[in-house]
């Protein structure tokens, strides 16, 4: 990973909390990899998972990501750049060809 993101993401970690079937999730997923976004996924797919949501996120809709200390409920595009350009990501993808996003994980 090139120097100027492995800066950022240090510094601005992106989590994605996301669910099967769910159309905005999907649309911010694509976002994030459209502009080569490092990110860790969390899925929530059982009641625990809705509850540590809900306590994380104060409400269990989704998507819901977090970029550093910044919580972004709901996908809005003009939202999700504007805190990805504040943080410091590029605009366009730096990731090598190589790179592979880590599998979603369960949130519990």
């Amino acid at each position: 990973m090139p120097f100027e993101l492995r800066q950022v993401t240090s510094k601005y970690p992106v989590i994605l909390y996301s669910s099967a079937q769910c159309a905005p999730c999907d649309t911010g997923r694509t976002l994030l990899k459209s502009r080569g976004v490092p990110f860790n996924e969390k899925t929530i797919s059982t009641s625990e998972d809705n509850e540590a949501l809900q306590r994380l996120a104060g409400e269990a809709s989704l998507p819901f990501a977090t970029i550093g200390g910044q919580k972004l409920k709901g996908f809005s595009e003009v939202e999700w750049t504007q805190y990805l350009d504040a943080a410091g990501y590029p605009k366009s993808p730096m990731l090598p060809k190589a790179y592979r996003y880590p599998a979603a994980t369960p949130l519990v």
